[in-house]
């Protein structure tokens, strides 16, 4: 698809966001397994921003909290189809994470 397309996602589509430190910018990934980049000019506040199921975990990673299964250690394991990835953690995020994951 062409980098300027303009895409309406629902939020059920999206598991989680990663940052790309080579392309500096953030990636979205989908359940149909297709990964889009965000323009350049998006960042980590404007995503939050987009909605409250959305939550930063790591400075890189922001994920959809509807698809967070399981918080072991400093890993967020997803529900499918994301239940293959393992996200970090950091200590920066993960009080308000396990506070917002207690009242799911």
């Amino acid at each position: 698809s062409d980098l300027n397309d303009i895409r309406i996602l629902r939020l059920s589509d999206i598991g989680y966001f990663k940052f790309n430190a080579l392309r500096r910018c953030w990636e979205v990934f989908l359940c149909n397994r297709k990964l889009l980049t965000m323009r350049s000019s998006i960042n980590a506040n404007n995503i939050l921003g987009f909605s409250s199921q959305f939550m930063q975990i790591h400075k890189s990673y922001i994920i959809n909290v509807q698809y967070l299964a399981v918080i072991h250690a400093d890993v967020c394991i997803m529900y499918p189809p994301f239940d293959n990835e393992k996200l970090p953690i950091s200590g920066k995020y993960k009080k308000e994470l396990q506070n917002c994951f207690i009242r799911l």
